[in-house]
């Protein structure tokens, strides 16, 4: 302040979780500094021997977004790719698509809902997706010199397979194979973490999830 001589610092900027990566997370999150972000794509550089493709890149705030769900929180890697979409949110407002509603008669209602309307469009999201878990690392542990991944891309390559065989064998049922995809990121790796959990004794990684994930019908 010129009068008194103070210096007014800004306040720290926020972001929503639930304009970014999933539309019932209510979570305000403080965005990330320049710092974490540079630290963030040098874990992805470390890994991939380069920076990730223009249409592959993340904005700060997804990547912000996603760390506090996944390490913060130590909740599930859920995205809904009708918000985590590339170039952010320019490509939010026209990511729309046909789903069908069943109705008691057994027809179905044609209905508009977000998200993405082919295999091509869900793919460009997952491609964000991958970058930003493959950006992310766990808090260092004992012995370690830098953070295990949130998972591998082993681990995300066999998740994705198996969806893109799951699209091709079932032609003209995008609407369902989406809509199935996305439950099962968002409600059945919770139950497919507590029961390897309960195999294993010990807390699963996400990695071990997405195998598990990629194998199971």
């Amino acid at each position: 302040n010129a009068f008194t001589g103070h210096i007014v610092q800004a306040a720290p900027r926020t972001i929503k979780a639930s304009a970014l990566i999933d539309p019932q997370d209510e979570s305000v999150i403080y965005a990330a500094s320049t710092d974490q972000v540079s630290e963030w794509y040098l874990n992805y550089k470390n890994l991939k021997f380069g920076d990730p493709l223009i249409e592959r890149e993340p904005t700060p705030d997804q990547i912000c977004a996603m760390s506090t769900r996944v390490i913060d929180l130590k909740a599930e890697p859920y995205a809904d790719f009708s918000l985590l979409t590339p170039y952010g949110r320019r490509m939010q407002k026209v990511l729309r698509h046909r789903s069908w509603i069943p109705q008691q008669d057994g027809s179905y209602q044609p209905v508009e809902v977000p998200g993405p309307a082919d295999w091509d469009t869900w793919k460009a999201c997952w491609d964000v997706y991958e970058v930003i878990l493959l950006m992310l690392r766990r808090p260092v542990a004992d012995g370690q010199d830098v953070g295990s991944l949130i998972a591998t891309p082993i681990s995300l390559e066999a998740y994705l397979q198996n969806f893109q065989t799951l699209v091709k064998e079932n032609p003209g049922c995008w609407h369902l194979c989406a809509t199935a995809e996305d439950r099962c990121r968002a409600e059945h790796f919770p139950r497919i973490a507590r029961r390897l959990s309960e195999e294993k004794g010990y807390p699963p990684s996400w990695s071990d999830v997405f195998v598990y994930a990629a194998n199971d019908d």
